[in-house]
C-alpha cells in the first residue's frame, strides 16, 4: 500500500523562518496518521513530565508545558525529561510552539514580549532535550523565568521496551 506523503518542511536552519509554521507542519502529520496504516494507539498517559500517545507500529508523540529559569545574564533555559523515552539509537524531532497570547508568564519582574516566539532546541537524546532563550539585548537577572512554554517532541519507541 502506498498513499502520499506530504513531508514538513523543517526550513534551512532553526527558527529561520524557511520551513512550515506549526500549524502547518501538524496539519502534515494529522494527514499522514489518517491516511497510514500504523496500528491503533497501544498507551496513552502523562506523569509529571508531559503527556504521550504511542502507536502500534513505533510512533510516539510527546508535549508538555515548561518554564525556562535563569542560567546566565543572556540565556534562560530548561531541560525537559520526555514522559515516556523514545527509542535508543533514534533522536526524536522537538519543537517549541509559539507562545499564546497571554499563554506565557514572566517572573522575576521580567518584562518581554514573546507572543509567537518560537524558541531552540538543542541537547536532544532519548530521554531529555534541553530549551533555551538568548537574549542579547536586555540582560536577564537572578529569578527571570519564562512559564507555559509548549513543546512537542515526535519519534519511535521500541515495543520491545516499553
Amino acid at each position: 500500500m502506498s498513499f502520499p506523503l506530504d513531508q514538513v518542511n523543517v526550513g534551512a536552519a532553526p527558527n529561520d523562518g524557511t520551513g512550515d509554521d506549526l500549524r502547518q507542519a501538524f496539519q502534515k502529520i494529522n494527514a499522514l496518521l489518517a491516511a497510514a496504516p500504523y496500528g491503533g494507539i497501544v498507551d496513552t498517559g502523562s506523569n509529571a513530565n508531559g503527556n504521550y500517545v504511542r502507536w502500534a507500529a513505533g510512533f510516539q508523540l510527546c508535549w508538555t508545558r515548561i518554564t525556562l529559569e535563569y542560567n546566565s545574564a543572556k540565556y534562560l533555559k530548561a531541560t525537559w525529561t520526555f514522559p515516556k523515552a523514545f527509542k535508543s539509537g533514534t533522536q526524536p524531532l522537538v519543537i517549541t510552539g509559539p507562545l499564546p497570547t497571554g499563554g506565557a508568564s514572566y517572573g522575576g519582574g521580567l518584562n518581554l514580549n514573546l507572543v509567537g516566539t518560537p524558541f531552540p532546541v538543542a541537547g536532544i537524546g532519548v530521554s531529555t532535550a534541553e530549551v533555551g532563550y538568548y537574549n542579547n539585548d536586555s540582560p536577564f537577572s537572578a529569578g527571570h523565568t519564562i512559564s507555559n512554554v509548549p513543546l512537542y517532541a515526535w519519534g519511535y519507541w521500541d515495543p520491545d521496551d516499553p
